[in-house]
C-alpha cells in the first residue's frame, strides 16, 4: 500500500516533501464501532510482530480515555489498513471582498419551501456563473450550479469575492 501511494503522488509532488501517515482503524471482536490507531512512520520499517502488539497497546489505550475502562480477554481486530501520502499545503491566501454596487436582478422564481415561515415563497434564481463580482443577490435566492444549488436565506446577501468564490453575510 506504501509503495502503490507513493507512486501516485510523486508524479505530482513538483519536488515537494512527501508526508506519509500510517493509520489503522480497530474494534474489539463483535463491536461495530472502530478506533482510529497511527501506526509507526515506515522509517521505522515494516509492521512486525512487535509493532501489532503496540498496535493493539495504543487501540486499548485509546479505548479506555474514551469509555473508562479496557476489555480484558477480549481479542482486537483492525478492519481497516490506510496510507496517505501527502505534500505540505500552501499557506491560505486573504482574498478582498469588493464593496457591491447593484442589486442582481431576478430572471426568474421558483417556489421553495420557506421552513421559518411554513410556507413556499417565490425565491429569485440566479445561474452562478452569470454572476459578476460588485454585484450582491438578497434573499431569499437560490444560486443554480451544475452539480449543486445554493439557498440564500431571507435577511441573508452574497456576492462574489476577487477569486469568484460565493461569499454569504447576515443582511446589517
Amino acid at each position: 500500500m506504501h509503495d502503490e501511494a507513493l507512486a501516485v503522488v510523486q508524479t505530482a509532488n513538483a519536488g515537494a516533501t512527501l508526508h506519509v501517515l500510517r493509520l489503522a482503524e480497530l474494534r474489539y471482536v463483535g463491536q461495530g464501532h472502530e478506533l482510529r490507531v497511527r501506526l509507526p512512520p515506515p522509517k521505522d520499517g515494516p509492521i512486525v510482530r512487535g509493532s501489532l502488539e503496540a498496535l493493539v497497546e495504543g487501540f486499548e489505550t485509546a479505548y479506555e480515555q474514551i469509555y473508562g475502562l479496557r476489555i480484558p480477554d477480549c481479542d482486537v481486530e483492525v478492519v481497516t489498513w490506510s496510507v496517505t501520502v501527502s505534500t505540505e499545503p500552501q499557506a491560505a491566501q486573504a482574498v478582498a471582498l469588493p464593496p457591491s454596487i447593484q442589486q442582481r436582478d431576478v430572471v426568474s422564481t421558483r417556489p421553495v419551501w420557506e421552513p421559518a415561515l411554513g410556507e413556499q415563497r417565490p425565491f429569485g434564481l440566479h445561474w452562478r456563473f452569470d454572476l459578476r463580482t460588485r454585484e450582491h443577490i438578497t434573499g431569499p435566492a437560490l444560486v443554480a450550479e451544475d452539480e449543486t444549488t445554493i439557498v440564500i436565506p431571507a435577511g441573508w446577501v452574497a456576492r462574489l469575492d476577487e477569486q469568484g468564490h460565493l461569499m454569504m453575510e447576515v443582511q446589517a
